[in-house]
């Protein structure tokens, strides 16, 4: 039996190719593979990879908001690669997707091997890689949505060399690291390109409808996005609230700018950032032949290298964010007329309906 482990990185389209991946699985006939899933779990494997995430790491995400203790999801891991083991004698090839595995430890990493070597004859790990500028902007366009803190440029990490160095050592030369940039992906998407390249045999696998709205924003919706977040959830750290939740819909439906996977950073950042990852990215060409533009030291302080604002570190058109701004305004007013419609004909019908009971 062969095992393809999926070990993300973060914004390289992870949630969408496990959705599609999940969902191939429910018709064997078509796609013979095994892929794991739990009914009051999502389409990815982060159950599995909490077995080997540091407890003092654990994410919100795996504790349910700090409802759980790290302790108790740690043994679902556990529980879940016991399940893992006994079912995987039905597969000849099983796929394994989480990007929290791209964060295990050294020594998680090596008990993962020894795990998947006692079920599997042929083992791969699958990981893609963002180019450090594009998955910075891409990461600022999703902290945005729930934080008022955004990550500032100078403390952008991918750390790759580390985290991938733990798997090549565990696994061997078993590590196969693919780019995730638009014209270098088979098909243009993560989806066909992980098709062709690690289930070549397969037919192209299901297109997943979308869950919920993950489009990105354009660089005046983050910068905007931001600046409300700083005024109306000044007091929330990481907010999901019905009111946000509201306000960052309303926005996505008046955003027609340039996504953020084309927005800009401000003169000379994307090649900062692009620089301070340079020991990654020499590392990527050496050991993985993966080449990814590179950059030299820049020649002076950058200006928003240390930013802490939206706005100082994207290139924004003041006059669309102002346009966008105006827009909002107007979009939630409307939604409110609307909602303030609604309740009154609610109203109207319950007084007629006790009116009827009378």
């Amino acid at each position: 039996m062969k095992v393809i482990l999926h070990i993300g990185t973060s914004k390289t389209g992870t949630s969408a190719l496990q959705r599609s991946l999940a969902r191939a699985a429910e018709e064997p006939d078509v796609w013979p593979f095994g892929y794991p899933t739990w009914p009051e779990r999502n389409d990815a494997h982060h159950t599995l990879a909490s077995a080997f995430v540091s407890t003092a790491y654990m994410p919100r995400l795996l504790t349910d908001g700090g409802r759980r203790t790290p302790q108790d999801v740690r043994q679902d891991g556990i529980n879940a690669w016991a399940k893992i083991k006994l079912s995987a004698p039905a597969h000849d090839l099983v796929v394994i997707s989480s990007e929290y595995l791209f964060a295990i430890s050294e020594e998680g990493a090596h008990i993962l091997a020894g795990l998947v070597d006692e079920i599997a004859d042929e083992v791969e790990v699958a990981c893609y890689v963002r180019p450090p500028a594009a998955h910075y902007v891409a990461s600022l366009s999703q902290r945005v949505r729930a934080s008022r803190h955004v990550i500032r440029p100078c403390d952008h990490r991918l750390d790759a060399r580390q985290r991938l160095a733990r798997f090549t050592d565990a696994f061997g030369g078993r590590v196969t690291v693919r780019s995730y940039e638009r014209d270098r992906l088979i098909g243009g998407d993560i989806i066909e390109d992980f098709r062709a390249t690690f289930l070549p045999e397969m037919p192209p696998l299901p297109r997943p409808t979308a869950k919920g709205d993950n489009r990105s924003l354009s660089a005046e919706a983050i910068c905007l996005l931001h600046e409300l977040r700083g005024h109306a959830w000044a007091d929330e750290e990481r907010q999901h609230s019905p009111s946000s939740t509201a306000v960052q819909q309303a926005l996505l439906g008046i955003d027609d700018g340039p996504s953020a996977s084309t927005a800009s950073l401000r003169p000379g950042l994307a090649e900062a950032i692009t620089w301070a990852h340079d020991v990654d990215l020499a590392y990527l060409a050496d050991e993985h032949g993966l080449e990814l533009a590179r950059a030299g030291a820049p020649d002076g302080p950058c200006p928003g290298w240390t930013a802490e604002s939206a706005e100082e570190i994207l290139a924004v058109e003041p006059e669309r964010l102002d346009e966008l701004r105006a827009r909002l305004v107007r979009q939630l007013a409307d939604q409110l007329v609307l909602a303030r419609d609604r309740i009154g004909r609610l109203e109207q019908r319950l007084a007629k309906a006790k009116g009827d009971d009378a």
